[in-house]
């Protein structure tokens, strides 16, 4: 067990759990070696996986793969996993006809556009892909919206299932959300959350509550937090884009969602409080971007807000760099206290001056930084303070900012996550024969 261990990997046995501590903090701008992460370093060791062949993941997509913003997550883990002799197959469905299968790594099913029934019928061609596919030592993956299909598989002879849990069901209005809420999360969670062989979890948080909510989770398992392709997103230039135009240059990537705190930045640049131009950039689509443009016209200040819609994975790097700070404005709630920021990782490793909020989830990536500025609560106020200090930053010696990148990259490359999954799954399959 001692490779396991090296990378995080949490057996829970007879209530003994053993896992690797880590503190998120830079000493005086540099990083403290006797305090970095144990999961920091990539050439760890990992768990052989010699074989007769090369084995087989069946990673359960139950949605539209090719509409998801957040895609990257799959598609990296799935690259490194496969880059540790893992055959990954990534089975899900698409809206257009011509969607990327990115090399083979997608395989699509096809289902209907109608409520609930696009969901069942996804789901049940999905376990009839698999069982005319399935080999003994195949490994199925699963989200918690896939558990209905564990007694289908076992029937169809799959010997090992992983459930892996990214978030937690929230209360939402309206019918269909709660009907959702209740198929997709609760129900398949209390009936069959027990009966995958091993789980993964986004953060330790989340485990906590994951355990609190839907009782005892007694399975081995491991964290694996949000990561970030640290050679697509890299600083390009070390110009200040501020310094060529004259006007300091916000960034968000994300969902356009009431409970993003989006709302936020805009009143605070609508108060007007700041001793040079200012303009927003926002990158990301979702249910409220018409009620952000409103509210940025509203407020008189639609000219210094840009909604640039969708903008693909591989192109956000580049709209990343052209700004002199991003932002992160997640507000105190359930659902955001137990996530792993993914877009500050991508921020951070484009060694960007960075504002976010005092959310727990956020010191988890780093609490001690020149380059993060930390707004004093969760007001506009705040983050027009917090705009201010970043401002005077903004010529901030490269050397603070390249130590970020080198923590983000030691702890949070996707090659360090898939490393800890990796090893869990070849572990706990050869302990079962």
């Amino acid at each position: 067990m001692k490779n396991a261990d090296a990378l995080g990997y949490t057996d829970v046995k007879g209530g003994a759990t053993k896992r690797n501590g880590a503190s998120r903090k830079l000493s005086d701008g540099r990083l403290d070696s006797d305090r970095t992460d144990s999961r920091s370093s990539q050439s760890e060791p990992v768990a052989n996986t010699s074989a007769a062949r090369t084995r087989r993941l069946f990673w359960i997509f139950p949605d539209r793969f090719d509409t998801r913003l957040d895609k990257s997550t799959w598609l990296e883990m799935a690259r490194h996993l496969k880059s540790l002799g893992w055959d990954v197959q990534i089975i899900a469905t698409r809206l257009a006809r011509d969607a990327d299968d990115y090399g083979g790594l997608i395989q699509y099913v096809r289902s209907i556009r109608l409520p609930f029934i696009f969901r069942i019928l996804l789901l049940v061609r999905i376990v009839q892909f698999i069982r005319s596919r399935l080999a003994p030592d195949d490994i199925v993956l699963m989200n918690q919206d896939a558990l209905w299909l564990v007694p289908m598989l076992r029937n169809a002879g799959a010997r090992h299932i992983h459930l892996d849990i990214r978030t937690l069901p929230i209360t939402e209005a309206g019918l269909k959300n709660r009907l959702d809420n209740l198929l997709f999360w609760r129900l398949p969670l209390k009936w069959f959350g027990r009966l995958p062989d091993t789980c993964s979890f986004i953060t330790e948080p989340l485990r906590q509550q994951f355990v609190q909510e839907f009782s005892s989770v007694n399975q081995p398992h491991c964290i694996w937090e949000s990561g970030v392709n640290t050679g697509l997103f890299r600083r390009t230039s070390p110009q200040h884009p501020s310094d060529q135009a004259g006007i300091f240059k916000l960034f968000y990537h994300g969902s356009l969602i009431r409970t993003r705190g989006i709302d936020l930045v805009l009143q605070a640049i609508a108060l007007g409080q700041f001793p040079f131009k200012i303009h927003f950039t926002v990158v990301g689509e979702g249910t409220d971007r018409a009620w952000l443009t409103q509210m940025a016209t509203d407020l008189k200040i639609a000219d210094s807000v840009s909604f640039l819609g969708y903008v693909p994975y591989e192109g956000v790097a580049a709209l990343v760099n052209e700004a002199d700070c991003c932002v992160c404005p997640l507000p105190d709630m359930p659902e955001w206290r137990i996530s792993s920021p993914l877009k500050v990782l991508e921020y951070l490793a484009c060694e960007q001056l960075t504002v976010l909020t005092p959310l727990a989830a956020h010191k988890q990536v780093i609490e001690d930084a020149e380059s993060i500025v930390w707004t004093r609560d969760y007001s506009p106020e705040a983050f027009a303070e917090a705009f201010k200090v970043a401002y005077e930053r903004r010529q901030q010696t490269p050397e603070i900012r390249k130590q970020v990148r080198d923590w983000v990259t030691r702890n949070f490359e996707w090659e360090v996550h898939a490393k800890k999954l990796h090893c869990l799954l070849v572990t706990r399959t050869a302990d079962k024969g």
